[in-house]
């Protein structure tokens, strides 16, 4: 049995122990909180992300449209150049099967520019022009 100072002493110290638990488990309370308020900001980012995933394939089909669509428009540019480049090379061919000439003197005209313009630098042009005319 026990005095009554040791009881007194024994319910201080039970007193003190429950005091401190009371403490411990407030802040492992505290710490648990924090940590759900972690987990709550988890699973909305996890939802706008699985909200993202479900409107990819929607974005990718719209892409893939545009992509289509622009393809086409570059198609359609590019054919109408190549008809152009060829409606010019086929005037610019048939001129010259007229005019052979005045191809060759076309020619001939721009390489004697040429070997004025660079006299001075390259001895082997001057001769190079009397070729081809």
């Amino acid at each position: 049995m026990l005095l009554p100072s040791q009881a007194a002493s024994a319910s201080r110290a039970l007193a003190d122990g429950h005091t401190a638990l009371y403490q411990h488990n407030r802040v492992l309370i505290e710490e648990l909180a924090q940590e759900c308020l972690k987990v709550v900001a988890l699973e909305q980012e996890l939802q706008c992300l699985r909200l993202q995933v479900n409107n990819y394939p929607w974005d990718m089909d719209m892409l893939d449209q545009e992509l289509k669509r622009a393809q086409a428009k570059m198609d359609a540019t590019d054919r109408a150049a190549l008809a152009t480049r060829r409606e010019r090379e086929g005037l610019r061919h048939a001129y010259f099967q007229e005019n052979p000439l005045r191809y060759h003197r076309i020619g001939a005209a721009v390489l004697s520019d040429i070997v004025l313009y660079s006299q001075d630098r390259s001895p082997t042009l001057p001769g190079l022009a009397e070729e081809y005319r």
